[in-house]
C-alpha cells in the first residue's frame, strides 16, 4: 500500500507543497525488529563479568572433582585457570559425555587436555563412572584413569 507523504518549502517566495510516495512498513516488521532490537540490549551490558573460569566459580557440582585424579602428582602442573578447565571438563565429561568420546580442554599456556568417559554402571542407588584423563603439555603427555560416582546432591564424587 502506498501513501503520500506531504512536504513543504518557499520556492520563489511561494509556499509549495511537494506530494512524495511513502511505503507502509507491515506492523508484523516493525514488532519483529523491536522484540529482536530489545533482545539485544541485554547483551550491552556494562557490568563487568570476571574470568568465568576461577576456582571460585567452578560450580559446587564439579567441585569435588578437583580432589580426585587432578589434585594429586597428576594435576600438579596445571595453573589455577588451567585446573579450572580440566575440572570443568571432567565434570561435562560424567554428567553428559558419550562414551569414549573425549571432552577438549584448552588452558592458558600450552597445556590442554581431554576427558574421556567410559560406559556408566550402577552401585546400588549411585550412577559411576570409569574416565581418562589425558594431559598434553607441549610435547609431553600424561595419562591418569579414575572413577567417580554421583552423590545424592549430584555431584561427581571420585572415588579413592
Amino acid at each position: 500500500m502506498l501513501l503520500k507523504s506531504s512536504k513543504f518549502a518557499m520556492v520563489g517566495g511561494k509556499l509549495m507543497i511537494f506530494e512524495m510516495p511513502m511505503k507502509l512498513v507491515p506492523i508484523a516488521h516493525l514488532l519483529v525488529c523491536t522484540v529482536l532490537l530489545i533482545g539485544l540490549g541485554g547483551c550491552a551490558s556494562t557490568r563487568k563479568i570476571s574470568d568465568p573460569l576461577t576456582l571460585s566459580s567452578v560450580s559446587a557440582l564439579a567441585q569435588p572433582l578437583s580432589a580426585g585424579i587432578l589434585g594429586g602428582d597428576f594435576g600438579q602442573s596445571l595453573d589455577r585457570t588451567s585446573m579450572n578447565r580440566a575440572v570443568q571438563a571432567e565434570y561435562i565429561a560424567l554428567e553428559k559425555g558419550r562414551s569414549g568420546s573425549p571432552v577438549k580442554w584448552k588452558g592458558l599456556s600450552e597445556i590442554s587436555g581431554k576427558v574421556i568417559p567410559q560406559q556408566p554402571y550402577q552401585v546400588g542407588s549411585s550412577d559411576c563412572r570409569r574416565y581418562e584423563h589425558i594431559l598434553q603439555d607441549g610435547g609431553t603427555e600424561k595419562r591418569a584413569t579414575g572413577t567417580a560416582c554421583r552423590n545424592d546432591k549430584g555431584s561427581w564424587v571420585p572415588l579413592k
